[in-house]
């Protein structure tokens, strides 16, 4: 028996596993209800989250980075600007973002001022909760607190570890108090141009329309708060294929996010600047001290070469000595230009190797003299890489100490990052030092060559000797004046040309639609989530449902025939079967417009009798899984549905537990019937016949009914007895004999009339009865030899099955 069961139980179980395409449809119209609440729930979500959602506006400045670069660019140079890869506009895109310009931007715009509330004397409240700036742009909202709020000119604030609370207090008609802390204890007055200073924040005040008694409510934001708002509020876009970037800002308020985005490129371009004029300013400083001297050496030699020409009475000298005195000039100037690049690069080394030994890195971009097309820099990577780490850092130290494991981790990364850089740094500083050995070089052939030609001079004859000199001096100083001249010229115009090398094309205009919500996108990234979510339900609902859905799947997962389907009751029938006292009315296949409850019992019938190929033995043992799956109103119907045919029907109950036949038909519960017979208390079986009711007198006078009689606890021992096997073999002259028994897998009362009745019909309901629970019904039937005729699917909607079911239900 155990084999039989298992071999039946895999055999369902192999069956339930075949997925077909067949069966996804099925499941998707037996729970597409699943399916269409997900969708809807996740629509009036995105719904909800479009209307509180605050709107989010983008400003954006647009920029170009201008190729420019200096027209004469020596050999060495040019491979000194290869050697480094510089990505300038993307290091200038990195640039904007950077701690100084933005902590430029919170000071100037105020950003770390959030007004919290103000407080009428009268006892009202107005509650604000936004940051100043937010507040103050926007009008159209905030229009009718602006006349509540004082007017403050020239604040300024300090940097902060901690948000400080802040109470401005009016005390009376020209003087106010600035109460400081949650405690309130340390005060401020004003003086007598309303002028309020404190530690961390000064600012002036005007609050002609307030009551004495007025307070003004606002905090000052922790300092890293403030920044990383700003810093994820801004992003930094470039056009492709292009030298314009984008600087772009979000807010709360159309306005603001147009101040906040122009102020950015401002104070961007403003720092830049400042950063280019301190790269330069060095060389500044050395051809300005080398003009002072050298245009004293000037104005010196001319007075020499005037006076001893006047004195001496030598107006010139020969050609050829005229052409030594030239030559020896023009070594002068390059020795001095040579000195000037020498001067130049040996400060830029010295000032490298100062801040490699101070902070492990250098920023070097600073240090490319041209412009060149942008290129995937890998010293750039590394600069952008250690920025967000350091911010990275920042954030985590607002949570964690420095013996943190995370911080010790990000300070490692910090760390190498530096070190990588440094090996970049030590390239250059190399590059450097060729140059100037290159220039020490060409410094010492210089001094040869004029060394050489002084002898020449210092040959001729006395007087020629010293005209050929203060001559000489003379030429040399006043190309070395030309020279410093031009070079002072040329590095203002390269100071000019790099500070306007970034212009604004287009400043940010005031944005009048929001990008945030974005309400056409939140309905279609929820009607799509809803989508797959609701399938994903569909789905697991489905495969961890353990009653039986529907025909199909009784079908699919079983191999009994299916008899009948019966339709559900109407809202109308079953108030009319509830609330009869008569009855005729209280079954289905009495009613005379029930049509198609009707014909479902009547297709019931016809196969019922298919069971039987011979007519001497026609009982039938109406059973099921579980309780409430309606067995004993099938019973009683398909009995009303064989006596209309004309059928002489006995109607036994032998739910012994929970007997109902009786009372159906308007008979006591317990009035004396089978168990009295069975337990040997009456001779013969108290049969009885029912009521006679107008209209149906002569259905009912087809149907006997065998009640159960009184209660016994060894039914299943009885029912199976030879008592009860000689009383079925008496009996034999009805057309049909039909047991309404208890659930097979409840108790043993079903096998055990089993083996005397042989046919059984098993009554199955959608949404009631566990799967499991008709295996093992299915398998204790075929281990106890009794044949299964069929199954009814009672309470099971006909329209949404299968068409071959459909006939005949739409009357």
């Amino acid at each position: 028996k155990m084999n039989q069961n298992s071999r039946i139980n895999s055999d369902v179980k192999r069956k339930r596993g075949e997925i077909t395409i067949e069966d996804v449809f099925n499941i998707i119209k037996r729970r597409k209800n699943i399916l269409i609440i997900t969708i809807i729930l996740a629509l009036f979500i995105a719904f909800l989250y479009n209307i509180i959602k605050k709107p989010v506006y983008e400003a954006s400045v647009l920029l170009k980075k201008e190729i420019l670069g200096p027209k004469n660019v020596s050999n060495q140079m040019r491979d000194l600007v290869f050697l480094q890869s510089q990505d300038e506009i993307e290091t200038d895109m990195e640039l904007v973002r950077t701690r100084d310009v933005l902590n430029r931007v919170i000071q100037d715009l105020n950003l770390n001022l959030f007004i919290k509330s103000v407080e009428i004397p009268d006892g009202t409240t107005f509650d604000v909760n936004k940051v100043y700036l937010n507040f103050i742009t926007d009008q159209n909202k905030n229009s009718k607190l602006l006349k509540y709020l004082p007017k403050i000119t020239d604040l300024k604030t300090s940097p902060s570890r901690f948000d400080i609370p802040y109470t401005l207090k009016k005390i009376d008609d020209n003087k106010f108090e600035l109460i400081e802390g949650k405690n309130g204890e340390t005060k401020f007055t004003s003086d007598s141009l309303n002028q309020i200073t404190s530690p961390n924040i000064s600012f002036k005040v005007e609050w002609e329309n307030a009551k004495w008694g007025s307070k003004f409510n606002f905090i000052i934001k922790k300092h890293s708060d403030t920044f990383e708002n700003l810093f994820h509020s801004l992003s930094v876009d470039k056009r492709i294929k292009t030298n314009l970037f984008e600087i772009t800002a979000k807010s709360t308020s159309p306005l603001a996010a147009k101040i906040i985005a122009n102020t950015v490129a401002d104070k961007f371009r403003e720092r830049r600047i400042e950063k280019q004029r301190e790269n330069i300013r060095y060389s500044y400083k050395f051809v300005d001290k080398q003009l002072e001297s050298i245009s004293g050496k000037l104005q010196d030699a001319e007075k020499k070469l005037t006076d001893f020409k006047s004195s001496h009475k030598i107006l010139s000298i020969d050609e050829s000595s005229k052409k030594i005195i030239e030559f020896v000039s023009n070594l002068e100037t390059e020795k001095l230009k040579n000195d000037l690049a020498l001067a130049e690069y040996s400060k830029k080394a010295s000032e490298m190797g100062a801040e490699l030994n101070k902070k492990g890195y250098v920023d070097q971009t600073f240090l490319t003299p041209q412009q060149i097309q942008p290129t995937d820099s890998p010293f750039s990577k590394l600069l952008s890489r250690l920025s967000d780490l350091q911010l990275k850092k920042l954030e985590l130290l607002q949570k964690r100490t420095e013996s943190h494991p995370d911080v010790i981790t990000l300070t490692n990364q910090i760390n190498m990052i530096k070190k990588d850089l440094s090996k970049f740094n030590s390239n250059t500083l190399t590059a450097y030092s060729i140059l100037i050995n290159a220039f020490k070089i060409k410094q010492n052939k210089i001094d040869a060559l004029i060394k050489k030609y002084m002898t020449k001079i210092k040959n001729l004859p006395a007087q020629e000797n010293k005209l050929a000199e203060l001559m000489r001096a003379k030429g040399v100083y006043e190309k070395m004046f030309t020279l410093l001249l031009d070079k002072r010229e040329e590095m203002r115009i390269a100071e000019l040309s790099k500070m306007q090398d970034v212009i604004i094309l287009d400043y940010a205009e005031e944005p009048y639609k929001p990008i945030l919500p974005n309400k056409k996108m939140n309905y279609l990234v929820a009607l799509l989530f809803g989508f797959v979510l609701g399938t994903f339900g569909m789905f697991l609902y489905e495969f961890n449902d353990k009653k039986v859905s529907d025909i199909y799947e009784i079908e699919r997962d079983y191999s009994f025939p299916i008899l009948s389907v019966i339709p559900p009751y109407t809202r109308e029938v079953k108030s009319r079967l509830e609330s009869t006292s008569m009855v005729s009315k209280r079954f289905i296949t009495l009613i005379d417009d029930a049509y198609q409850y009707k014909e479902a019992y009547r297709i019931l019938e016809t196969k019922v009798s298919h069971c039987f190929p011979s007519q001497n033995r026609n009982q039938l043992m109406i059973t099921s899984s579980e309780e409430d799956s309606g067995k004993t109103t099938v019973t009683a119907n398909l009995a009303l549905t064989m006596a209309h045919s004309d059928k002489k029907v006995l109607l036994i109950d032998c739910d012994i537990r929970k007997p109902q036949i009786a009372e159906l038909f308007g008979m006591d519960k317990y009035i004396p019937g089978l168990i009295n017979y069975l337990q040997g208390e009456t001779d013969t079986p108290n049969i009885y016949k029912p009521v006679k009711i107008t209209g149906h007198s002569n259905t009912l006078m087809n149907i006997d009914i065998l009640p159960t009689g009184s209660y016994t606890n060894v039914s299943g021992e009885i029912l199976g007895s030879d008592r009860m096997k000689e009383l079925l073999e008496q009996l034999d002259y009805y057309d049909y004999i039909l047991f309404d028994t208890p659930p097979i897998t409840r108790v043993a009362d079903a096998l055990s009339l089993g083996k005397l009745v042989k046919t059984a019909l098993l009554v199955i309901r959608p949404g009631v009865t566990l799967k499991e629970s008709a295996t093992w019904a299915l398998s204790e039937l075929r281990a106890a030899n009794i044949k299964l005729c069929g199954s009814v699917v009672n309470d099971c909607e006909v329209k949404k099955t299968m068409p071959k079911y459909h006939y005949g239900y739409n009357q």
